[in-house]
């Protein structure tokens, strides 16, 4: 199969089974459902699914044309479902001693965020329809997500072992400049999205003036 699901790192996952255990054999220590958007009491358990790797791109090194390699692995996502429901749940990467450049920055790996937005379904829906793709079966790709934060963008990014070969999949909703579900080359996706942030970045500028 040309998309492949990423094997998440062995810490993450620990993580990520061992808390949702504890939430399920002590329930008033977890989230609650009208919260969390998830039932973790749920007769039949807590389905974890299509685990993904989350990498940020900065609003500056867009601009500054820096493209994809400057983008930088923040998390690992799963999609949890307990049968009725789905919700995205983030474990975070564990940040070394000095990489902020705070000497006691260091951090472990946590589950940092249950997400119920619009695009947990968009994720699902988009993997699904990616992987029906005719354009996209000559190619081996493996699933990750790209975020742009100061531009609410979230893409599917089916990344390539050859340079440059990737493709991205705008979730909805997205930036005008893009269209949400539309495949796009890695060039592309960056020649679309480089003058919004450099506008971004001129707006803010000029406010500070």
């Amino acid at each position: 199969m040309p998309i492949i699901v990423a094997t998440a790192p062995p810490q993450s996952i620990q993580i990520l089974n061992s808390t949702i255990q504890n939430w399920m054999n002590h329930p008033t220590t977890g989230p609650r459902q009208e919260n969390s958007g998830i039932n973790f009491a749920a007769e039949n358990g807590i389905d974890i699914h299509l685990p993904h790797p989350v990498y940020n791109l900065s609003l500056t090194d867009l601009a500054l044309g820096k493209g994809l390699a400057a983008s930088k692995l923040v998390a690992w996502r799963y999609v949890l479902s307990d049968g009725d429901s789905a919700v995205l749940a983030e474990v975070s990467q564990p940040r070394h001693a000095g990489q902020t450049g705070e000497p006691n920055a260091a951090a472990a790996p946590a589950l940092s965020m249950i997400n119920r937005g619009p695009f947990v379904s968009s994720l699902v829906q988009t993997v699904d329809a990616a992987g029906k793709n005719p354009a996209l079966q000559s190619g081996s790709y493996e699933i990750a997500v790209l975020s742009i934060p100061a531009l609410y963008v979230m893409a599917l990014w089916l990344r390539s072992k050859v340079a440059g070969g990737g493709s991205l999949i705008p979730l909805a909703p997205t930036d005008p400049a893009l269209v949400a579900g539309q495949t796009y080359t890695e060039a592309v996706f960056l020649q679309a999205l480089t003058p919004v942030a450099q506008r971004s970045m001129q707006i803010g500028e000029a406010a500070r003036a």
